[in-house]
C-alpha cells in the first residue's frame, strides 16, 4: 500500500507541475545512462553496474528546475564457490557452485536543479528524494527504502533545445538497503528543452 501512496504523491506533483512549466514555456526532458560504481559495503565488496534514468520537469524563472524522475540500477550477479570436504587429498575436490542475483533497483524521485549558463556551456548541481524499491535482493536487504541523490552535470549545446549530458552522482540510502546500493554514478544523456 505505501509504494501506490508514493506513487501517487509523485504523480500529483508531477501534474502541478505541468501548468507551471506552461507558463515559463519550457517542459525540459532528460534522459541519461550510465555507470554504477557500488562503494565497498559491510561485506567490503566493490561492484559495478548499469543505471538508467529518465526525468521530466518544471521551469521557474531562467535558474530553478523542479524534476520527477524514474530510476533504474542493476548491479551484477555474483557467483560463490564453496570447496567441500576432499576425502582424497591427491583426487580432485568437489564444490559447490551457487549464483546469486545482483541486486535491483526502482526508484522515483523529486527535486531542485539550478541551472547556470556559461558560453557554451551549462552547469546543473542538483538534490533529489526519493524512494527506491530493491528487488533480486539477497541477505534479507529491505525491499523498500528513502534515500537522498546529490548530483551535477554538464550540459553542452549541440542544437538550439538540445544538450548533451555528462552527469556525476552519488546515492545514499540507509541501512541494509544503502548497503546493498550506495554509490557513485557516472553517466551521459540528452536533455530536450
Amino acid at each position: 500500500m505505501r509504494p501506490l501512496a508514493f506513487l501517487a504523491g509523485t504523480l500529483l506533483i508531477a501534474t502541478t507541475a505541468a501548468p507551471a512549466a506552461a507558463q515559463t514555456g519550457t517542459l525540459p526532458l532528460e534522459a541519461v545512462v550510465g555507470w554504477v560504481h557500488r562503494s565497498a559495503s559491510v561485506q567490503n565488496v566493490t561492484e559495478d553496474g548499469v543505471q538508467a534514468t529518465l526525468r521530466v520537469g518544471a521551469t521557474r524563472g531562467r535558474v530553478v528546475r523542479l524534476l520527477v524522475g524514474l530510476d533504474w540500477t542493476r548491479l551484477p550477479d555474483r557467483e560463490r564457490v564453496t570447496p567441500s570436504y576432499c576425502p582424497q587429498p591427491a583426487g580432485p575436490c568437489p564444490s559447490a557452485a551457487a549464483t546469486f542475483p545482483g541486486v535491483g533497483m526502482l526508484g522515483t524521485t523529486v527535486g531542485l536543479e539550478a541551472l547556470l549558463r556559461l558560453p557554451g556551456l551549462e552547469v546543473r548541481p542538483s538534490v533529489m528524494v526519493g524512494g527506491y524499491t530493491l528487488y533480486h535482493r539477497a541477505d534479507h536487504v529491505p525491499g523498500l527504502a528513502a534515500g537522498l541523490d546529490f548530483g551535477a552535470s554538464l550540459g553542452l549545446p549541440i542544437g538550439t533545445h538540445e544538450r548533451i549530458l555528462l552527469e556525476g552522482r552519488w546515492l545514499r540510502l540507509p541501512g541494509r538497503a544503502g548497503d546493498a546500493v550506495n554509490g557513485r554514478r557516472l553517466s551521459l544523456g540528452l536533455a530536450l528543452h
